[in-house]
């Protein structure tokens, strides 16, 4: 008999985990389309194919379905975050003109995905839901764009070490550059009023962006 039971519960452990999926794609679709508040479970269930209670049994209620698609979000834009940082920057660089290209390569990357339609509708849910859920917020800072700041004034720091330029403190100017960067993105793009710059702007306003920035920063021998 409890080999028996075992064997049901066993069966049904595959059953469950494609109904989780399949609730949690739909919730992610509903609350980046429509935001936290005008979800409910009794939607996100028809659109699943599965019972209201079924969608209570795996998460709980509205808020931990939402605070799930929310943490799972997060460790996907954070990795896409880590490979932009890894792909696009060098350890450091005494070459000026290598440092410049690095840093633009960089910065239209970045730019370039922080501009698709899905992350600034993930960032205005974020706006959203952080004052509700501060932890998984800083969880998200950490994971993404706060190890994009700290790899890139570790490269300031390196650049500035082998003298291709100046840089006291190279998290306070990596904080600037990014800065500069994300200028191109006015509150009307912000609040999806209007549309984010193609990639040729992109692409030209990170290299004033950087010619800027390096010019700020340049060090006597390459001034």
């Amino acid at each position: 008999m409890a080999k028996s039971t075992a064997r049901q519960k066993a069966a049904g452990r595959p059953k469950d985990a494609v109904k989780r999926s399949a609730i949690l794609r739909v919730a992610r679709k509903m609350f980046f389309e429509r935001g936290l508040e005008a979800v409910t479970i009794e939607a996100v269930a028809g659109a699943a194919g599965v019972s209201r209670m079924t969608v209570y049994g795996h998460f709980g209620g509205k808020e931990k379905l939402f605070t799930e698609v929310i943490a799972r979000e997060a460790r996907s834009v954070g990795r896409v975050f880590a490979e932009l940082a890894d792909l696009a920057i060098e350890k450091g660089t005494s070459d000026p003109a290598r440092l410049s290209a690095d840093l633009i390569a960089f910065g239209v990357d970045l730019t370039l995905f922080l501009s698709s339609p899905e992350i600034l509708v993930w960032n205005r849910l974020m706006s959203a839901a952080a004052p509700h859920h501060p932890k998984l917020a800083k969880a998200f800072l950490e994971a993404g764009p706060y190890a994009v700041m700290k790899m890139l004034s570790e490269k300031l720091r390196r650049c500035s070490a082998a003298g291709s330029l100046v840089a006291l403190n190279p998290g306070k100017a990596a904080r600037q550059l990014i800065g500069m960067f994300r200028a191109i993105e006015t509150s009307a793009i912000s609040w999806g009023l209007a549309p984010f710059p193609g990639r040729r702007e992109i692409e030209r306003h990170v290299s004033e962006c950087v010619k800027v920035f390096l010019r700020a920063y340049a060090s006597s021998g390459t001034r």
